[in-house]
Order: C-alpha cells, then sequence, then structure tokens
C-alpha cells in the first residue's frame, strides 16, 4: 500500500513571509496542525502548532484567549521565525510501511508528499493510522491468537487458513509476533463468519 493510498490531498500552504497570527487563524479555521511552508512552488520548511508555543501558551491558542499583548506579537513574527526547515518527505509511491518507520523513527508528526519537486499532498500521523486500523480491519471480526513454533511458520499460515475454510469463516489479516525467539511465536488472525454462517466458536476453540 502506498502513500498516495491515505495522503491528505487538498492541503493549505503558506510563505515565508506570512505572518504567525495568520497561520493559527489559518489552522484554526480548517482544523489543522500543520502546514507546509512553500517559496515560488518550492517546499521550504513546514510548520506546526506546537512551533508556536514560543509565542503562546500551550492550550491557549484558540483566537478567544489570547491576550492583546501576544496577538501583536504573533503579528509581528513571521513563519520562517518558527518554521522547521529541513524537513523530511516521501513520494506519492512511497510504502506505507516506510512512512510508518519515518514517523517513528524521527518523532515527527508529517510528511509532505513531494512529485516532481512540488507538493501534492501531506501524510500525518492521523492519516498514517486511519490507514493501519483501515488495513488491520480494526472494529470488525474477532481476533484470536495461537502460538506456533518459529520455525516453520508458512505452515502454520497453511493450517489457519484451512481452518477459516473448515468452519467457514472469513480471514481479515493475519499478523505474526515473535515475543521472544526462544519461544513459540504468536500468531493473530482477525476474522469473522463468511456469509451465511452465524458464528466462530469451532475455530475459537483450536486456538
Amino acid at each position: 500500500m502506498f502513500v498516495r493510498h491515505w495522503m491528505t490531498q487538498q492541503i493549505s500552504t503558506v510563505a515565508q513571509t506570512t505572518t504567525l497570527y495568520a497561520v493559527l487563524d489559518c489552522m484554526q479555521t480548517k482544523n489543522i496542525r500543520r502546514i507546509p511552508v512553500l517559496n515560488e512552488g518550492k517546499l521550504v520548511g513546514i510548520i506546526s502548532l506546537s512551533d508556536l508555543y514560543r509565542f503562546i501558551r500551550p492550550g491557549s491558542e484558540k483566537k478567544v484567549m489570547l491576550t492583546k499583548e501576544t496577538e501583536d506579537e504573533l503579528k509581528q513574527h513571521l513563519v520562517r521565525d518558527a518554521m522547521v526547515a529541513n524537513v523530511l518527505t516521501v513520494a506519492p509511491e512511497t510504502l506505507l510501511e516506510d512512512a510508518g518507520e519515518l514517523f517513528r523513527k524521527h518523532r515527527i508528526g508529517a510528511l509532505p508528499v513531494v512529485q516532481a519537486g512540488r507538493v501534492i499532498g501531506i501524510l500525518t500521523e492521523s492519516d498514517y493510522l486511519r490507514a493501519v486500523a483501515k488495513l488491520s480491519h480494526i472494529g470488525e471480526g474477532r481476533r484470536i491468537c495461537f502460538r506456533a513454533p518459529v520455525n516453520g511458520k508458512a505452515d502454520n499460515f497453511y493450517d489457519i487458513v484451512a481452518l477459516c475454510q473448515k468452519h467457514g469463516v472469513e480471514l481479515l489479516t493475519l499478523t505474526t509476533q515473535v515475543v521472544d525467539p526462544k519461544h513459540p511465536s504468536r500468531t493473530a488472525p482477525r476474522s469473522r463468519p463468511a456469509r451465511g454462517r452465524t458464528d466462530q466458536r469451532s475455530l475459537e476453540e483450536q486456538a
């Protein structure tokens, strides 16, 4: 699965010379927290709500809560005074799991999506979690955990698929986790009764 399937395409951008007050207004109006910064169409940075915390107290970012002094300070400072200049980016064809590793490794909340030097979207941590939840079928069916030997993992997969077919269960996802290399791994399929079947208890009894 690729980034292009899950990125936000309708994005807002700002210039380096935009005031921080205008940035805050844009974030509040569009309910966003991160905005790419462009200069002549090229990505030069990104500004996040947390970058504004140098000028406002966290939790007081709503304009109705700003003091006149803070409001004036935000109007005096520009995006270039607060933005992050060295921005990690991804391409629309970047694998979703590779983007997830960038989020984890660099502890960032958004990745601008760039194609041919132009920003065409943004993948936020919320977009990524939405994709993981959707692809994992979270909220659908039931999860059953098996313990199986690390060796012969492929055979275990075949056995689980065969059990699902035998008991009329639709297999939604199949994941594995090695808890300890010296002990059996954990296999966790998520499944639901196939159309026309009412339960999957017989499969669960064999877990």
